[in-house]
C-alpha cells in the first residue's frame, strides 16, 4: 500500500478515509485482542498500559493508553501537518529568492519526516510499536534532535509528501543532506536530553515483563 498522499500540497489535508486505510487495528482486531487477554477494555474503550523502562530501573506500570483516542490524536496531528505543508508549498511557489525557497523546502521536509514517523506508528510499519501520545511527542523530538531528517527521507522509496522526489522540480536541482544542514529542526544535531526506552506493553501479553502493580 503506497504511503504517498497525492495532491495534498495543492489541496491540504486529505479525507480521513485515506488515512484510515493505514490504521493498524480495526474494531474487530481490538475485540479479538481483548478476548485473548492481550489488551483490556473499560467504559472508555480498549487500552494498553504505557511502560517506561531504562537500563537503571525495572518496568513500572504508568498510564493507560486508549487505542481510539490515540488513533484520533494521530489523525489530527497528521492533518495539521498536511495543511501546514500545503501552506509552505504555496509560499515556496511565490518566493523568487532561492535561499529562502531552500529554507522553506527544508520546513516541508521536516513536516514530511514528522508525517512519516506518525504514519509508521499509526500503521505499525517497520515494527513500530503502539506508542502513547506522550511517547509519540517525545519520539518526534528525539528524532528531530538527531538532525538526520534528510538522510532518513532519502532512505525511503516513498514518503507521505515525497519531498525528495519533488526537490528537483521545485528547487531546480537536488541538494545533498550536507548542503541542507543548518539550524532548521531535523537538520541540526542536538544532544538528547535523556536516554529512555519508551514503549507500550499489552498487559497480558508478556507475563515475564508485566509491569509491577
Amino acid at each position: 500500500m503506497t504511503m504517498f498522499f497525492d495532491d495534498v500540497l495543492r489541496h491540504g489535508s486529505p479525507p480521513l478515509e485515506s488515512i484510515h486505510r493505514f490504521r493498524r487495528y480495526t474494531e474487530l482486531d481490538l475485540r479479538r485482542l481483548a478476548s485473548s487477554g492481550a489488551v483490556e477494555k473499560d467504559y472508555r474503550g480498549y487500552y494498553m498500559f504505557e511502560v517506561e523502562k531504562s537500563a537503571h530501573k525495572e518496568p513500572v506500570r504508568t498510564e493507560r493508553v486508549y487505542f481510539e483516542e490515540t488513533f484520533q490524536w494521530m489523525e489530527q496531528e497528521m492533518r495539521k501537518r498536511f495543511d501546514a505543508a500545503a501552506s509552505v508549498y504555496t509560499s515556496i511557489q511565490g518566493d523568487p529568492v532561492q535561499r529562502r525557497r531552500v529554507e522553506k523546502f527544508k520546513e516541508l521536509m521536516r513536516l514530511d519526516y514528522e508525517l512519516l514517523i506518525l504514519l509508521n506508528i499509526y500503521s505499525g510499519r517497520f515494527g513500530y510499536p503502539f506508542y502513547s501520545v506522550r511517547q509519540i511527542r517525545e519520539l518526534i523530538q528525539d528524532k528531530l534532535s538527531l538532525g538526520i531528517a534528510a538522510h532518513a527521507l532519502k532512505r525511503y522509496e516513498e514518503t507521505p509528501l515525497n519531498t525528495m522526489m519533488r526537490m528537483d522540480p521545485i528547487l531546480g536541482r537536488r541538494y545533498s543532506p550536507e548542503e541542507l544542514a543548518g539550524s532548521t529542526p531535523g537538520f541540526k544535531q542536538k544532544k538528547p536530553e535523556e536516554e529512555v526506552f519508551l514503549y507500550t506493553m499489552p498487559y497480558g501479553q508478556n507475563r515475564e515483563k508485566r509491569p509491577k502493580k
